[in-house]
């Protein structure tokens, strides 16, 4: 069982051979309607081509200051100073570091040890995990990014918690006081 396969019919040809008549005229009539080059417009632009080559890892270091070139003996290559890493001096080299989680988490301060004293009472370093927080009002354990731990301190959840917590404090300092005036006055 052989199987057979279908030939193009003719009609199928010409009308490709249409179509390409067709669109040959049309490409000859927009390039007769666009103007022609000159010899001098095109020196001007090959001018300006060639007055400012500029090095892109140059470019590289200009727009961003954390980075530097440094000459190790062995060739040129370009460091960070906020993570300390050093790469060749290769455009694509640097350009993927840019782009790289490491920078962008070191820039936003992930992971850092100095956290504000703002959130110290309720929100506390994690005892097992140092990339990691955990909040003392909500028993919830959150990660060491600002966002979210902005986030967190601003939910609904965590300022009616919160609110309860001052409630029973001021409740529990109100008993002690009554306590010890109690005590004072020789009452149990």
């Amino acid at each position: 069982h052989e199987e057979t396969r279908a030939r193009p019919s003719a009609t199928m040809a010409t009308t490709a051979k249409k179509r390409k008549a067709s669109s040959g005229a049309n490409a000859g009539a927009s390039a007769a309607a666009t103007p022609k080059r000159t010899k001098a417009g095109k020196a001007g632009s090959a001018a300006k081509a060639k007055k400012a080559p500029v090095d892109p890892v140059q470019a590289l270091l200009v727009k961003h200051t954390h980075l530097s070139i440094i000459d190790n003996g062995f060739g040129k290559k370009v460091s960070c100073s906020i993570t300390g890493h050093e790469m060749p001096a290769k455009a694509e080299e640097v350009e993927k570091y840019l782009a790289s989680k490491r920078l962008f988490k070191a820039k936003n301060k992930w992971y850092g040890d100095d956290w504000p004293e703002q959130y110290l009472p309720d929100i506390i370093q994690h005892k097992k995990n140092p990339k990691q927080l955990y909040c003392l009002i909500t028993k919830q354990t959150l990660n060491k990014i600002p966002d979210e731990v902005n986030k967190h301190v601003n939910g609904k959840r965590f300022v009616a918690a919160k609110n309860r917590v001052e409630e029973e404090k001021a409740a529990k300092a109100e008993r002690i006081a009554r306590r010890k005036e109690r005590r004072a006055h020789g009452l149990p």
